[in-house]
């Protein structure tokens, strides 16, 4: 496979990422309280979609061991997980939270866990197969894609929201946006055996159980905890608060990514310059004054 075209069909299965995280992140929470749903109920439905995210790494445990049908330890998980998301999202067009929450529940995982199963076999893909002095390049064009796709998707959605005054034409994008890689991935060569360096080593698992890892797992753990704690919130605020339009949480959704990307750019310089220390107590001290200008808006429009 050339260069172009790996590298299209890495920005392409990133780009639909984007596009699944414009919804979950932003339209969400407020397309659910429309339905009467309770906080704590959306709250954990939340959780629910996040936990095939928190076992990735066992998604890419299994591509790495089982050659799919014959077909491969990449391509099949990533044709499978495209057309599974695809199926997903659709199904949540034809579903109304407030009578089936449960279907809904089922459709928007299916949807969750097959990003996450693509996702992490494009990873191993990417890992097998370009060469050591292309991974910075090849990793920025994937964050560019899901980037670029969560902006385009943000301001999109909201736009279309608006228009036909139903969520229900959100669904029906992400859908067919998910069959868009298939264009590349569908073209995926394979070789017939793996390279033994390509093997999952169990032995790997040791060096998480070291003091150092344990410390790191904990504040892992809490940062995330409120970061995305902060992260998730805004855009049901400004909903329930402030009574935000769709474009106006469009808006937001494009704000958002825009200071993603801002954070990407200074939070490398910062790591490079300052190092690890610092850029840590820097990204918490952010987090903190964030969050505190986020409770003290006085409207939708201070808040993007």
């Amino acid at each position: 496979m050339n260069r172009p075209f790996r590298y299209a069909m890495f920005a392409a299965l990133y780009f639909v990422q984007g596009v699944g995280l414009a919804y979950f992140r932003t339209f969400q929470k407020p397309y659910l309280a429309r339905f009467g749903i309770d906080a704590d109920e959306i709250g954990l439905l939340t959780a629910l979609l996040l936990l095939p995210f928190i076992l990735k790494i066992f998604i890419g445990m299994l591509s790495d061991r089982v050659n799919l049908f014959g077909m491969g330890h990449r391509k099949p998980y990533m044709v499978g997980g495209l057309l599974l998301a695809a199926l997903g999202f659709g199904a949540g067009a034809l579903v109304q939270p407030d009578t089936a929450l449960t279907l809904y529940v089922i459709a928007m995982f299916c949807g969750s866990f097959a990003v996450t199963l693509f996702d992490s076999t494009t990873d191993g893909y990417a890992v097998d197969t370009t060469p050591r002095a292309e991974q910075g390049r090849v990793q920025g064009i994937m964050v560019g894609g899901r980037a670029v796709g969560f902006v385009l998707l943000s301001f999109g959605f909201g736009q279309l929201i608006g228009a036909f005054g139903s969520y229900r034409v959100v669904f029906i994008v992400m859908a067919l946006v998910m069959l868009l890689p298939l264009v590349w991935v569908l073209r995926v060569e394979e070789p017939a055996a793996r390279d033994e360096s390509q093997q999952f080593d169990w032995a790997a698992f040791r060096e998480l159980g070291r003091p150092r890892f344990m410390v790191f797992a904990v504040y892992a753990v809490i940062y995330s905890a409120v970061s995305f704690g902060i992260d998730g919130l805004p855009a049901l605020f400004m909903d329930q608060v402030f009574g935000a339009s769709p474009q106006m949480l469009g808006s937001f959704g494009v704000m958002r990514g825009l200071g993603a990307i801002a954070g990407a750019l200074a939070g490398g310089l910062l790591l490079d310059r300052g190092g690890r220390r610092l850029s840590t107590f820097a990204a918490i001290g952010l987090i903190g004054i964030v969050g505190a200008l986020f409770a003290a808006a006085p409207g939708a429009g201070a808040v993007v």
